[in-house]
């Protein structure tokens, strides 16, 4: 309701009404105070009275007290008192109560009307609160209502006493302003006011000029995600078909050689229209940034003008954060629209690293600014969470403590370090992984109900559950790190290199690949229930998947051999969402068999299109949506969870245990986990009716070598 346009305008005339308030509140000044008779009648002397009763001197403020006799509905105007307004709301009500009196009598042919009551003719005035915003925009109201009506400008010579040259200048301004809507105008919804905003956000993404800036164009994660990301924006028309695409690197390349190495994973309908929208430039030096911005200035002049919008995607590594941002702030900021961050994994190894990283980028950036991405964030369960939650009345009421037994969110790959085990070997499966990914998904399972799904809400929230998070220690977790395996597969022997035959890896690593954590929550929602985070590579399969297990029934009718509930999220692969059930067997007797309830994505959404999780990330950040990005308080809270494990583990150095390739885990993972207090099993049930579309497969391996 507030024109942004007027905001220096009403600065000013807010402190204007401060100042009002400090000298109504300033005690007058007596004659004891020091001062001679002489001066005190020359001070009088000066005094003026206006016909009104109204008495200006610099000691006190005399005015009318207008007291309603509500026998005789008459008024009786007491003159002579010194009644100085002591508050911002007596100022404003006597300049209010001044200006209705001056104001032409309402409903002069009315009979029945009281010529007296010019307060009562505009009743439909509220009363301003005592708060700072709402006197701002009473007093804009209220001056806007009179100074367009004609009464008002009869009054000038009254105004200019009591109101600064400045709010003059103000009042002219509020003139030719447009209307500021009614007071009294119906309240819109928190949902109807962001579902206006997101439309809105949507449709001037598709018309305002937009650049993505991609540093690091000429690495993988450009080749496997980046590119085939815009190239699929583009062929869903979620983005502008103009859009500008500056593909960054050090060295000196041409955009036909760049696009046809990097470009191999785009679709056929997105390389026509990415690659015409897309031009590599070097950014190396002051003058490369310089003319980076050119280009982009360029690129906006030719569709137009309008806002300036771009987004910058940090595919680099951290120590290269603080040297690019300075850059970016330095010649490339953008001067008529947003300028925004994305910023790539590892932030950091601990607290102190973190700290560093997110003082180099935010002493050029603000919060709202920078976007750190967790691709985990952007995959369609784990979005899915929320609703999941808070739109399905049967799981929130049983969504704590007196109901859930644990939470196991478990992390498998099937597969060795495939050729980054130096980069690997700096931050093992904990920093990689588990730091991060697993606890994002940890925060979306135990956070409470956020007020809405605004940005600043959802944060609130999920900063409230990590600082509910007990600091990590060394009885907290189990490590392992797998070793060699020779098997037989198809009468061929097979050998899967363990981790330290990996040239790139030390000889003498100890650096864990498999870790399973203990966490606790000291909150009323889960304290006393276990969270148990296990991740590991060279594992018996791959998947990613949080499994909530209920408690049994205290005083069950069926028999104490009922299996307990549990809800299964399968994040991937093949997304599904089943919960494990205790059903009566068909027949005469009463006997329970657990079941599955399942809902399989590939089954459920056949012609649906989840889209890859940086599609959404890139989307996301060109709409200033953050949920899906990380704050920085967030990662602050995450490395003081982790940092005096991760601190001692570096500094003990413990052997890890070693597990062969291909294995379920370590030794002793199963009794690490029973004695959290957790139970890992699979029923040959859940895993046949899991795998139930995979039969062809079995039938045809079994035919083929019996």
């Amino acid at each position: 309701r507030f024109d942004p346009s007027h905001t220096s305008i009403m600065a000013s005339a807010m402190k204007f009404w401060k100042n009002m308030e400090s000298k109504a509140k300033s005690p007058s000044r007596k004659k004891s105070d020091g001062r001679s008779s002489n001066d005190s009648s020359r001070l009088s002397s000066r005094s003026s009275k206006d016909k009104d009763g109204i008495v200006r001197t610099k000691e006190s403020l005399q005015v009318k007290n207008v007291r309603k006799n509500e026998n005789s509905k008459q008024d009786h105007v007491v003159t002579g008192e010194k009644v100085a307004p002591k508050t911002l709301n007596e100022v404003a009500d006597l300049i209010r109560r001044r200006i209705l009196e001056i104001l032409p009598k309402k409903n002069t042919t009315n009979p029945n009307a009281n010529s007296r009551r010019p307060i009562q003719a505009y009743s439909n005035i509220p009363k301003i609160k005592n708060i700072k915003w709402n006197r701002i925009l009473y007093m804009r109201q209220l001056i806007l209502r009179f100074w367009r009506g004609k009464g008002i400008r009869l009054c000038a010579s009254f105004l200019t006493q009591i109101i600064p040259p400045f709010l003059i200048a103000f009042l002219r301004q509020l003139d030719q302003a447009p209307k500021a809507p009614s007071f009294q105008s119906e309240p819109i919804s928190q949902p109807a006011r962001e579902g206006k905003m997101e439309a809105e956000k949507k449709a001037n993404i598709k018309e305002e000029p937009l650049t993505y800036i991609l540093f690091g164009s000429t690495g993988d994660l450009a080749r496997k995600k980046l590119f085939p990301a815009l190239g699929a924006l583009l062929s869903k028309k979620l983005i502008p078909e103009h859009v500008n695409v500056l593909a960054c690197g050090r060295r000196e390349k041409k955009t036909e050689e760049v696009l046809k190495k990097q470009g191999v994973k785009v679709s056929e309908e997105g390389q026509k229209l990415l690659f015409p929208r897309v031009t590599y430039m070097k950014n190396k030096t002051a003058d490369d940034y310089k003319a980076m911005n050119a280009a982009i200035e360029d690129y906006v002049k030719k569709r137009g003008g309008g806002p300036d919008n771009r987004v910058f995607f940090f595919s680099l590594p951290p120590f290269a954060y603080a040297s690019t941002a300075e850059m970016v702030k330095k010649y490339c900021y953008s001067k008529t629209g947003y300028t925004r961050l994305i910023l790539e994994k590892p932030f950091g190894r601990d607290s102190d690293s973190f700290k560093k990283l997110a003082a180099d980028t935010g002493q050029f950036f603000r919060e709202n600014e920078l976007y750190r991405i967790d691709h985990y964030l952007g995959k369609e369960v784990v979005l899915t969470l929320l609703p999941l939650r808070f739109s399905n009345q049967i799981f929130e009421p049983l969504w704590n403590r007196d109901h859930v037994q644990s939470v196991h969110i478990e992390w498998k790959e099937d597969l060795n370090t495939m050729g980054r085990g130096g980069y690997f070997d700096k931050y093992g499966i904990i920093r990689d992984i588990m730091q991060n990914h697993l606890l994002q998904v940890l925060i979306l399972v135990g956070m409470d109900k956020p007020k809405s799904l605004a940005n600043d809400d959802v944060a609130e929230k999920k900063l409230d559950l990590l600082k509910a998070v007990k600091t990590l220690e060394m009885k907290d977790t189990i490590l392992g790190q797998f070793s060699a395996k020779k098997y037989c597969s198809y009468c061929k022997e097979t050998d899967n290199p363990g981790y330290l035959d990996d040239e790139t890896v030390p000889n003498d690593s100890k650096v864990p690949t498999y870790a399973m954590l203990k966490l606790s929550i000291d909150n009323d929602r889960w304290r006393g229930v276990p969270f148990l985070m296990s991740a590991g590579k060279a594992l018996d399969e791959r998947k990613c998947e949080v499994r909530i297990r209920f408690k049994p029934d205290k005083n069950p009718i069926f028999g104490s051999a009922m299996e307990s509930n549990e809800l299964v999220i399968r994040i991937q692969p093949d997304e599904s969402i089943y919960y494990r059930v205790n059903l009566k067997k068909p027949g005469l007797d009463v006997n329970l068999l657990p079941r599955v309830l399942d809902l399989t994505y590939s089954s459920a959404f056949k012609d649906a299109s989840s889209g890859d999780a940086y599609e959404r990330m890139l989307l996301n950040c060109a709409l200033g949506q953050q949920q899906l990005f990380v704050k920085t308080m967030e990662l602050v809270e995450a490395w003081r969870i982790f940092t005096p494990l991760l601190h001692e583990i570096d500094a003990k150095k413990p052997d890890p245990i070693l597990y062969p390739f291909g294995d379920s885990g370590p030794r002793g993972y199963r009794k690490f986990a029973s004695d959290a207090g957790v139970e890992l099993k699979e029923t040959w049930q859940e895993f046949f009716q899991l795998h139930a579309t995979e039969h062809d497969k079995l039938e045809a391996l079994f035919t083929k070598h019996s």
